[in-house]
């Protein structure tokens, strides 16, 4: 599995530090093949010590080389060692648009900021495009099991499971109802009561899609 599209935000990173990639492959203990196929997306997993040698030599922030969140450049970039990061589980898809049925299936990890997630936290892809341009189609979502006392309802956004289907939307609470609405007007409200919410997660982290 890409990694959303990580490998093409570390061509970014290495077309950015001006260096050849021959060049930054030595500087971070790989060899050239090794380096290529990274960003070529065939490793799907870079370690985490890579990326963080990879942020430091590209000059890049590191949030953003792994999550595509926030600014490439900072003035003054936090300084983060591997201890720092920690590989979360993507355990499937969630569907960002009609509530259906999706098996859960490990697709494999994603590297994350250690002090971004508790160790319950958990991913998984957005599939549809009900919730753009806030999540697009093979964004990821890190998300953590919660209560819906917990929660303000007013618009955060949440997965859910209701039954045995699944979605992801925003979360508005009412009286004796709760509304689940698209950030896409294309897609009508869902409206269900409490009693039919199985589980329900907050999303805690949002890991875009590489764009140019």
């Amino acid at each position: 599995m890409n990694i959303i599209e990580l490998n093409k935000r570390i061509a970014k990173a290495i077309e950015y530090s001006g260096l050849k990639q021959k060049e930054i492959a030595e500087k971070v203990g790989l060899t050239t093949s090794e380096m290529s196929n990274i960003v070529k997306g065939v490793v799907k997993n870079p370690k985490l010590k890579v990326l963080v040698e990879l942020a430091k030599i590209c000059k890049v922030d590191l949030r953003w080389l792994i999550t595509g969140e926030g600014e490439m450049i900072k003035q003054e970039p936090i300084k983060y060692g591997a201890e720092d990061l920690v590989m979360v589980p993507i355990y499937g898809r969630i569907p960002a648009g009609k509530l259906t049925h999706i098996e859960e299936i490990y697709e494999g990890q994603i590297p994350v900021l250690k002090k971004d997630v508790p160790p319950e936290a958990f991913a998984l892809k957005v599939i549809g495009n009900s919730m753009a341009p806030e999540l697009e189609e093979s964004d990821i979502v890190v998300i953590v099991p919660t209560q819906l006392e917990n929660l303000k309802g007013k618009g955060e956004i949440v997965a859910l499971r209701i039954h045995t289907d699944t979605t992801i939307k925003c979360l508005h609470i009412l009286k004796d109802k709760i509304i689940l609405s698209s950030i896409n007007r294309a897609y009508p409200p869902i409206v269900v009561t409490p009693d039919e919410i199985d589980a329900i997660f907050k999303v805690i982290l949002k890991i875009k899609k590489y764009k140019e």
